[in-house]
């Protein structure tokens, strides 16, 4: 009987360790980002450098202005705030290379497991995108890539292209919930563009005072709020696209060229385009 029962405390023990030892490797570690404190690296891509899949950059209050865009590397990790965006603020100073202005990028095959937590997200000026001869995506770049954004506010970034808020581009996928996008601008998509078979579901999210300023036909001036172009899906739940404008068409929400575009229990109002289709046009 003895003996019996010390092997069941001993498989227990054996087992008690294994289970601590898969935690560790699943959830991983946690990195402290602080400008103003203690902590393990005193700005946001120096923790991103050291975080291996699976880890947490945990970032501290403050505002971390940067010359060169936060980039995932690749890597399937979380990059959260401590106190959330109103606190917490990612600002992009005068870029070390203009051609890349924009605030946080995935541009390095990335999946839905990087993720974005709990920051504003504010003076990008967008990347330069070589094919379309413009400046994209202001506030958050994807580049082939994939990524969830959650609890963030994108609020006043310009891109002199597409996305002044956000740009989803070339076969990429960007998940997005109880967000903010405010007041950003861009020739098409002040506030959000997917483009080129790539898509973007938005849930709780609130698209607000969002500008297209371009004012060529057929060219620029489209889609105020968001604008889906080029066999691209666009996926609104429980959201707000309110009082955007657009130069030429589309104040609200643009979705042309073999695009798909789902609503489910949104608002759409207060929008406005010069020419054509002030809260949606399809």
């Amino acid at each position: 009987m003895t003996m019996a029962r010390n092997s069941r405390i001993l498989r227990m023990i054996s087992f008690i360790f294994i289970l601590v030892l898969f935690c560790s490797f699943a959830y991983g570690k946690v990195i402290y980002v602080d400008d103003d404190g203690q902590a393990d690296f005193n700005n946001i891509q120096a923790g991103l450098d050291a975080a291996n899949d699976g880890d947490t950059v945990l970032v501290a209050p403050g505002e971390y202005i940067i010359k060169e865009p936060i980039t995932f590397q690749g890597k399937a990790i979380i990059v959260k705030s401590e106190a959330g965006p109103d606190v917490t603020i990612i600002r992009m100073g005068t870029p070390v290379d203009t051609n890349h202005g924009s605030v946080v990028v995935f541009e390095n095959n990335e999946t839905d497991a990087s993720v974005l937590e709990g920051f504003t997200i504010t003076g990008g000026t967008g990347s330069w995108l070589h094919s379309e001869s413009a400046w994209v995506g202001g506030g958050i770049y994807l580049d082939g890539s994939s990524g969830t954004v959650t609890n963030c506010c994108v609020r006043q970034n310009r891109a002199n292209g597409g996305g002044g808020g956000v740009m989803v581009w070339s076969g990429s996928s960007l998940t997005v919930i109880n967000c903010e996008v405010l007041q950003n601008t861009a020739k098409n998509g002040g506030g959000v563009m997917v483009y080129s078979d790539s898509s973007i579901t938005m849930a709780n999210c609130v698209i607000r005072g969002n500008s297209a300023t371009g004012d060529t036909p057929y060219v620029a001036g489209y889609g105020g709020g968001l604008c889906c172009l080029e066999s691209s899906l666009l996926v609104l739940t429980d959201c707000s696209v309110v009082k955007n404008s657009a130069g030429i068409g589309s104040g609200g929400i643009q979705c042309s060229n073999n695009c798909l575009l789902t609503l489910a229990n949104c608002i759409i109002m207060e929008n406005s385009a010069t020419v054509v289709g002030g809260g949606i046009f399809l």
